[in-house]
């Protein structure tokens, strides 16, 4: 009986979510690959060919800034072909808000290069991926499914467990073909679930970390509760300032310092991001991956001082607590890219698999309506 109570629930939420994750799946595994994608199919823009040395963020920045103001961050690659990123934060006409662009930019030259073609198509896919393009309606309804795939997972696992075969390795990873039918599809379903089992838990697990705020604060506070209660006292402190100060009283940044500091620190860099203060009195942030870097995401982190380029902190990847590290690399292990090329070609397979349990749980839900005496196996 208890059974056939959580399989008629696995069914249930099943048709009714498989939509849902199949969408969620087919636009996660499409967007996986964006950057290298993006480059491939433009050449034109993210690639350059070096012409000696070159520029340095100050002069680079000074010839950008000559013809489009706004530039709120620099991106730079240890490659020589390969083109820098320019962000700006551009006013919005009637408004206070700004909107963020992202550019790419010839880094012996300073020649804007433009965006590369098709980046709008991958925003898209992401959009749909969060929230299915439907704001705050969609990222709940992705929420739910999330929650829906961890059930489905730990369900399936339940509802196979029992039996004979419990022990069976070949029944649990060996699709049957000479099968026909339901049961063909039962077993096509519930191989391919067991290969796939852990890769599903652990990209919905990771991605409900911005789908629920109280999931989200809860990981951060088993992870870094220090790093949780600062977090919340800056937000707050953060809150009590006026963030209206004179533009033409914003303190200039001394780039030339910043990047000497930079270039005695992170040496042998493979990315490096350079934020530059929106306001006055903020520091210039800089993220770095290099040697030490696990994964493309475990970015070295320096605050320094805009005006004089003294280092105020240093927060070296590998030296922070493991709670620390761990939040820094949830985005990696929703991905795969936390194991690299092989890591992320395994999750946008798993990905782009969502739809089979979708199709052949419906196919085997219409097969049953049929024949409604038919057993759980």
């Amino acid at each position: 009986m208890l059974k056939r109570f959580w399989f008629q629930l696995h069914w249930v939420l099943g048709i009714s979510a498989g939509l849902v994750l199949a969408l969620m799946g087919v636009t996660g595994g499409l967007y996986a690959f964006e950057d290298e994608l993006l480059k491939l199919l433009n050449p034109q823009v993210t690639r350059v060919a070096p012409a000696g040395a070159m520029l340095e963020p100050a002069a680079l920045l000074a010839r950008i800034q000559h013809s489009r103001p706004y530039v709120s961050s620099l991106t730079l690659s240890v490659s020589s072909t390969d083109a820098a990123r320019v962000g700006f934060m551009l006013p919005v006409a009637g408004s206070d808000s700004r909107k963020f662009e992202l550019q790419y930019v010839n880094p012996y030259t300073g020649e804007l290069l433009g965006k590369p073609a098709g980046e709008e198509l991958f925003r898209l896919l992401l959009n749909l991926h969060r929230s299915l393009a439907l704001g705050a309606t969609g990222k709940a309804l992705t929420g739910a499914s999330a929650l829906v795939l961890v059930f489905m997972c730990l369900s399936g696992l339940y509802l196979r467990w029992p039996g004979k075969a419990a022990w069976n390795w070949r029944s649990w990873f060996v699709i049957d073909v000479k099968r026909s039918g339901r049961a063909f599809l039962s077993d096509l379903h519930a191989v391919s679930a067991s290969w796939l089992l852990l890769v599903y838990l652990l990209a919905a697990l990771t991605g409900l970390y911005w789908s629920y705020g109280g999931y989200h604060d809860w990981i951060n506070s088993l992870a870094a509760p220090a790093a949780q209660k600062n977090a919340v006292r800056k937000t707050a402190e953060a809150g009590n300032k006026n963030e209206s100060a004179d533009a033409g009283a914003k303190a200039e940044t001394n780039l030339q310092a910043v990047w000497h500091s930079v270039r005695a620190e992170a040496a042998a860099y493979d990315k490096l991001i350079m934020l530059l203060p929106s306001r006055p009195g903020q520091a210039v942030q800089v993220l770095y991956i290099d040697g030490s870097s696990p994964h493309k995401y475990a970015n070295n982190k320096l605050t320094l001082d805009a005006r004089t380029g003294e280092v105020l902190k240093r927060e070296p990847y590998m030296d922070q607590s493991a709670g620390k590290r761990f939040l820094a690399s949830i985005y990696a292990l929703h991905s795969g890219s936390y194991w690299g090329t092989a890591g992320m070609l395994a999750m946008m397979l798993a990905s782009l698999l969502l739809p089979l349990f979708a199709i052949t749980g419906w196919m085997m839900y219409l097969a049953r309506r049929k024949k409604p005496a038919l057993t759980l196996t």
